[in-house]
């Protein structure tokens, strides 16, 4: 019995052991992903090959036999002999979708943009542009609420984009005025429609809200622009931008002024040379009832008042007996300007004839008396006024230095020759001021009217050479040849030499620091850069770009103060 046993054990574990010569090890070469422990298997047997097997940033591709795991895939049949395996990992690749939005890319795709992105690689949005509006940027979520930071692929990706309007970029540094209208008439004056005025700037001393006022267009030629510019009257005065409480304003829209920097740089121009009333100015961009319409630029009316021109009577007192001691403003121009109503009081300037010649202001001969107006203007005012300018003119075009010095406010008439010619303003002449204060002497200004300026119009040409070139404004081309006044303009340009050559670059400041709205502006005025317009000089309508006209600007200016130092003998 004890026999048996032997030998039933010595067969059994004789059994065992040609079986387990007969089983094959499979190992496993996982190249670099999560270890795998070897199997013994058994004849005929498959193998239990990993489940949901991965790496991070690879998908798992299968087993190869081969080591170069591509020609022979392993998928656990049995084995005869022991047997390696190879994992086969390829770099994981995520679709990563791009919602447009309304956006386009620059082959043309719309609504969707797809790419594939290998994973830990960064995500690279296309680039994409949308008509009149402007990328915030790529959201999460179809809400745009949860801003996508940007960063590298980690798996499958939706993006949104988000957009909003040309005119809210956070780039734009300019206050906002808004005008909301309605259909009702504005009663303080005549063909005025009624708004209210809200000015937003992150000045809140500048803040106005909800104000009652009228506007209208304004203008002569400009107010048949697309671009309008418009005249603000409040019911009560109020203080714009710090430039001084007042009833009436300004909205210029610079409509021909390409670079929008001519009335601007004028004004500033003006103040620098300490010019007594000179208008004050701030760039803003307009909304009418929601709707954008570009950048304008915010001024005084040129008017009498107390933050104006300051010489009206105590209305109190009333007004003075002696017409030598009223204020005048009076306002040149074109006949068929500014005529008024028909209680308006008019002087005019006459002809003077001077050593064989006969001189006249040819075009701004009309002079419309502002203040006094209407019947506050008396017959004998008006004559008072009418015999002190043909006192002031014939000294002027006779060159009589001490009637001229004795009659008129010297300093006004050098600033505003310096000025205007510094820009070469082919209005000027046209349309220009003067004014007397009570007891006074007569002076020119304030300054106004400069978009067609600094050789941007064909109404002067875009030359820079020549005094008062292009203007019927006689007086400056008579009193450039008065040794006397000539000297005290070469003396206040000397003081300022420094400041005039600097201001191309002031301009080109200017231009960088409003450049988001002025882009948005002409994104809004889209038809005026690269084409013609009324007056507009042909070279100019080449330009494509808003920085051509700044150049453009800038050297003329250059050129013109070069043939001015030239032609005063004050060139280095």
């Amino acid at each position: 019995m004890k026999f048996f046993k032997i030998v039933l054990l010595t067969a059994v574990v004789l059994l065992f052991c040609s079986s387990c010569t007969d089983s094959k090890w499979l190992t496993f070469d996982t190249n670099g992903g999560p270890k795998v422990k070897a199997q013994l298997l058994k004849p005929n047997e498959e193998a239990s090959l990993p489940v949901d097997y991965d790496m991070d940033g690879y998908d798992f591709a299968g087993w190869y036999l081969d080591e170069d795991v591509w020609e022979q895939p392993y998928n656990g049949e049995p084995i005869t002999e022991n047997t390696t395996v190879h994992a086969r990992w390829d770099v994981s690749i995520h679709n990563v979708v791009f919602y447009l939005n309304g956006g386009q890319t620059a082959d043309g795709t719309s609504r969707q943009y797809k790419a594939e992105v290998v994973e830990g690689d960064v995500i690279t949005p296309p680039e994409v542009t949308n008509t009149d509006k402007e990328l915030i940027g790529w959201y999460t979520d179809p809400s745009c609420t949860v801003l996508w930071e940007g960063g590298v692929c980690t798996g499958d990706t939706k993006l949104y984009a988000r957009w909003r309007d040309y005119f809210d970029s956070e780039d734009m540094v300019l206050p906002r005025v808004y005008f909301t209208t309605s259909k009702e008439k504005f009663t303080l004056n005549g063909e005025y429609s009624s708004c209210y005025v809200t000015v937003t700037s992150d000045n809140k001393e500048w803040n106005i809200y909800n104000e009652y006022a009228g506007y209208r267009v304004r203008g002569n030629s400009t107010a048949g622009f697309e671009k309008k510019p418009y005249r603000v009257k409040f019911e009560k005065k109020r203080d714009m931008f710090g430039m001084g409480a007042a009833k009436d304003w300004i909205f210029l829209a610079n409509y021909i002024d390409i670079s929008l920097m001519r009335n601007w740089i004028t004004f500033e121009l003006a103040a620098h040379f300490g010019d007594k009333y000179t208008t004050s100015s701030q760039m803003v961009n307009l909304f009418i009832d929601g709707e954008y319409q570009g950048v304008y630029l915010v001024c005084e009316q040129v008017e009498t008042g107390v933050n104006r021109v300051d010489i009206e009577w105590d209305e109190l007192a009333g007004p003075p007996d002696d017409p030598a001691d009223v204020g005048f403003l009076v306002e040149f121009g074109n006949p068929g300007f500014n005529w008024g109503d028909w209680s308006t009081k008019f002087i005019m300037t006459r002809s003077v004839k001077y050593k064989g010649r006969t001189y006249r202001n040819d075009g701004g001969e009309i002079g419309v008396i502002k203040y006094p107006n209407g019947d506050d203007c008396t017959n004998e005012m008006a004559a008072y006024l009418q015999e002190y300018v043909d006192k002031v003119n014939t000294a002027i075009f006779t060159r009589d230095w001490e009637s001229f010095s004795e009659l008129c406010d010297v300093d006004s008439f050098v600033i505003n020759f310096i000025v205007s010619e510094y820009m070469l303003s082919n209005d000027m002449g046209w349309v220009f001021f003067f004014y007397k204060e009570p007891g006074g002497k007569l002076a020119l200004g304030p300054i106004w009217d400069f978009d067609q300026s600094a050789g941007c119009s064909t109404h002067g040409g875009d030359t820079y050479k020549g005094w008062a070139s292009g203007t019927p404004h006689s007086w400056f081309l008579a009193l450039i040849e008065i040794d006397e006044f000539r000297s005290l303009v070469i003396e206040r340009w000397m003081e300022s030499y420094d400041y005039l050559h600097s201001v191309p670059d002031i301009i080109q400041a200017k231009a960088d620091e409003c450049r988001a709205d002025i882009d948005a502006n002409f994104i809004r005025w889209d038809r005026l850069i690269g084409y013609p317009h009324w007056r507009s000089i042909p070279k100019m309508d080449k330009f494509k770009t808003y920085d051509e006209h700044v150049d453009y600007l800038k050297e003329w200016l250059n050129n013109r103060m070069n043939w001015i130092e030239t032609e005063l003998g004050i060139k280095n």
